[in-house]
């Protein structure tokens, strides 16, 4: 049993060691000062039918390794519809897609 589990521990190690080396002659990012500069990758989504939020992902030029977030913003693009509700003398209105109400 000791056996099987060193033999294991070992094969884990191998594997481990070989995904530590980055693909085409990329240093590994433990070794990367990210002293070469920076890429960023533009990124927006929908977090809901009626939210969009778009930001920037920045990336070391020379290994690939996630840095930061910056430039997020949030878009809203509800289709308001009028209620025969009122909320303080106020005409409430729903999202006909998310359900928020606003007033």
């Amino acid at each position: 049993m000791k056996k099987l589990i060193a033999i294991m521990l070992c094969c884990m190690m191998m594997v481990g060691a070989l995904s530590a080396f980055a693909e085409d002659g990329v240093m590994p990012c433990g070794d990367c000062n990210h002293s070469y500069g920076t890429y960023s990758v533009s990124v927006s989504e929908w977090i809901d039918s009626c939210t969009k939020v778009s930001y920037k992902e920045v990336y070391c030029a020379e290994c690939d390794e996630y840095l930061r977030t910056t430039n997020t913003k949030y878009t809203y693009s509800h289709d308001w519809r009028a209620t025969d509700d009122v909320h303080d003398g106020k005409t409430v209105y729903v999202c006909a897609d998310c359900g928020e109400e606003k007033w």
